[in-house]
């Protein structure tokens, strides 16, 4: 159901990159999900929790109620991906859904085996 590249409107069909709206963005309710990762306990630890929580105020400053936060270790793809499907459920026809990201990625070892390169992205 999720695309990496490709968006997906609630009735599962694919949205054009090329698609053109011909709507106002007031008429749908708005419904994000945003995580933010610091990757805490790497080499690369970074402040995308800042980038997360300005996010949020801006969203709430621009009047967005629905708005589900996950920070770090609350983002497990099990996680993301079932918040993304709650949070979609929500979604009435018109209505806009966001998924916002903050992170950068990281590499950690590959223990048991099954990647070809033997480092994989956290």
């Amino acid at each position: 159901m999720f695309g990496a590249s490709r968006g997906y409107t609630s009735h599962g069909k694919p949205v054009r990159s090329a698609a053109k709206y011909e709507r106002r963005a007031e008429e749908g309710e708005v419904h994000v999900v945003l995580c933010a990762l610091d990757y805490k306990g790497t080499s690369c630890p970074l402040t995308c929790t800042m980038d997360g929580n300005n996010m949020a105020k801006l969203l709430q400053q621009c009047g967005v109620r629905d708005v589900s936060v996950m920070y770090d270790n609350q983002c497990t793809k099990v996680n993301v991906e079932r918040k993304m499907r709650e949070v979609a459920s929500r979604c009435k026809d018109n209505d806009y859904f966001v998924f916002y990201y903050s992170g950068h990625g990281s590499n950690v070892p590959d223990l048991n085996g099954d990647e070809e390169d033997p480092r994989v992205p956290a």
